[in-house]
């Protein structure tokens, strides 16, 4: 196989956040995002000997949930939606809230990367040291059932 040419970076990334479904909810959360890691969704296998082998017979069982880690830039701008995150996150009981991001910037044409319904499940409060050689950020990981692929 040739070598490829179509590899490029995250730095264009379309980023979004909704706590009221798509697309009237959209927040572009874009500006004041730092990186994104996604982690889980593995498929569990199920597996069973029978008398007289020594291999087991394999079958797919179903799949983790994901976990989606955001580091943001923390900014009291009212544009940047710190308090619409810290909200969802607040809220007795937590506020339902769907992710979508496009790597090669959310154009016509581009991939775009959609999330189930899920929740904001670890903190999003500001964190940094005193000696002011890093912006304040904050991280979110938001717990999702499934991430669907679609072409905008």
């Amino acid at each position: 196989m040739a070598q490829t040419t179509g590899a490029f970076t995250l730095s264009n990334q379309k980023i979004e956040i909704s706590t009221s479904g798509w697309p009237t909810g959209a927040i572009d959360i874009s500006g004041v995002a730092n990186s994104l890691e996604i982690s889980g969704g593995d498929t569990s296998i199920v597996k069973a000997f029978t008398f007289g082998t020594g291999t087991p017979i394999l079958a797919p069982g179903t799949k983790d949930d994901l976990k989606i880690k955001a580091k943001m830039l923390y900014s009291e701008n009212t544009d940047d939606n710190y308090a619409t995150i810290a909200a969802a996150y607040e809220a007795t009981p937590s506020t339902p809230v769907q992710l979508r991001f496009s790597p090669k910037g959310g154009t016509t044409g581009n991939f775009r990367f959609t999330t189930g319904t899920g929740y904001i499940v670890s903190h999003p409060y500001p964190s940094g040291d005193a000696e002011g050689k890093d912006f304040a950020t904050y991280e979110v990981t938001f717990d999702v059932p499934s991430i669907t692929r679609s072409t905008i």
